[in-house]
């Protein structure tokens, strides 16, 4: 009865964190609006749509591309003069981090020549950048350390489901003793 029992608690326990990592991946965007009189863009990655709030003066973005394999966003702008694409970019998106966690620069390249920028603000939900462009620029491409999904949604639950099919063949049949012997 007792391992009956505590088989039953540790399936309630697994299939509650496959829960709480799926729901972890269940991405929100609300995040504050940082940028007054913003358009909205929404992009698509994996048949999921995620706004990003941008301005522009001097051109207009006509498209954003993600590129999860390189954690890029390739941004192309019909541009009429010199100007500056200001655009919140969502860390449950897009972000750049060392591997300590901190927060990196991200590395921003128009018409495949790199260029500075700045970051004009910096939260917990979202980084802004601010840059500046020149007349005739065609694409801006914005370069992190990840965009989403590095794990999507059915990679989190083949896991949990691993891991409970693991539980349930490992005490119905008795194969693994966690008993310690002196």
């Amino acid at each position: 009865m007792c391992n009956m029992l505590y088989g039953l608690c540790t399936l309630i326990a697994i299939l509650l964190s496959s829960v709480a990592i799926i729901n972890s991946y269940a991405i929100e965007t609300t995040f504050a609006q940082t940028i007054s009189d913003a358009n909205t863009f929404d992009l698509t990655i994996d048949n999921q749509k995620y706004p990003l709030k941008y301005n522009t003066t001097g051109g207009n973005v006509t498209s954003i591309i993600a590129d999860p394999a390189q954690a890029t966003f390739l941004i192309n702008i019909a541009s009429s003069e010199d100007g500056t694409l200001t655009i919140e970019l969502p860390r449950n998106v897009i972000d750049s981090k060392t591997q300590g966690n901190t927060d990196e620069d991200y590395a921003v390249f128009i018409d495949d020549q790199p260029k500075a920028f700045d970051e004009i603000k910096n939260n917990i939900d979202a980084r802004t950048l601010q840059i500046g462009f020149d007349k005739g620029a065609e694409k801006i491409e914005v370069a992190g350390t990840h965009v989403i999904p590095e794990f999507g949604p059915i990679a989190a639950i083949i896991l949990g489901i691993a891991i409970i099919v693991f539980i349930v063949a490992t005490t119905r049949y008795n194969k693994f003793s966690f008993n310690l012997k002196h």
